[in-house]
């Protein structure tokens, strides 16, 4: 007889998902923070089911708005969006001279 089970990838992303947003829910709810589901489920999906970023961007999140409302954004955190900049700075412009400026830029 075959079953019709999900693959086992498919299980243990949606338990890991699902682990991570209680873990994000505890949290918040030991800080009193009022941490609406569908924002819960954004930071898993966004930080790529890693606690710990997902985590990080809840309390940059917190910090740029709260309370949390309905379709609020998870904040991408600023070394994120520094490296989102410079990427984008060197393929913009592939040449040795950009390279360098981007190098200069960090230092």
């Amino acid at each position: 007889m075959q079953q019709h089970n999900q693959p086992p990838q498919v299980h243990h992303t949606h338990t890991h998902t699902l682990k991570q947003h209680q873990h994000t829910q505890t949290v918040a709810k030991k800080e009193s923070i009022d941490l609406p589901s569908d924002f819960c489920a954004q930071l898993a999906v966004d930080s790529q089911r890693n606690l710990r970023r997902a985590l990080l961007a809840f309390e940059v999140s917190k910090l740029q708005h709260y309370p949390f409302q309905t379709g609020q954004q998870v904040q991408r955190m600023d070394w994120e969006l520094y490296i989102g900049e410079i990427a984008s700075d060197i393929l913009q412009e592939q040449t040795p001279k950009r390279l360098a400026q981007v190098c200069w830029n960090l230092s």
